[in-house]
């Protein structure tokens, strides 16, 4: 009796508890695996032209590490599409973070570019009140932290 009652628990410890990990899950998600992984490669198939147009650009203006940030953005949703894909939601999570972060320090170079250049339009402008235009120069400029340069 002993015997029968510890082969039916070992031979139940082989098999995973369905409650936890189900290795079946990915025959039954895969259509809309396939599906949104298809749309992260149409994204970044549209995003390797724009880099290619951003780097032209650059070329012109000192805006290439913002270049540089939408090529591993890109590069990023290209690794995020291929994971999940797979079925590979965990190890994607931390890409996307890191992908996002990207997209949040784009956008925050870009400000600071707009600043540049509203500052650059106002020195140009004729002011009969400097005292305004510096006010607004104040105003407007963005708290950097000490770690990020203002300018890229």
């Amino acid at each position: 009796m002993r015997t029968a009652l510890g082969s039916s628990i070992i031979g139940s410890m082989n098999e995973p508890r369905s409650e936890l990990l189900d290795r079946h899950l990915r025959k039954q998600l895969q259509p809309q695996l396939d599906r949104v992984a298809g749309l992260m490669d149409r994204s970044v198939n549209y995003g390797t032209h724009l880099i290619l147009n951003c780097d032209r650009e650059a070329q012109q203006k000192h805006v290439l590490a913002a270049v540089m940030l939408g090529l591993h953005a890109v590069e990023a949703l290209d690794s995020i599409a291929a994971l999940i894909r797979n079925c590979c939601v965990h190890p994607a999570k931390i890409l996307l973070r890191n992908q996002m972060e990207a997209m949040v320090e784009i956008k925050y170079m870009a400000q600071a570019f707009d600043l540049e250049e509203l500052t650059a339009s106002l020195k140009r402008c004729p002011d009969t009140n400097p005292i305004s235009a510096q006010g607004l120069l104040r105003a407007a400029s963005p708290v950097h932290p000490p770690d990020f340069p203002a300018r890229c």
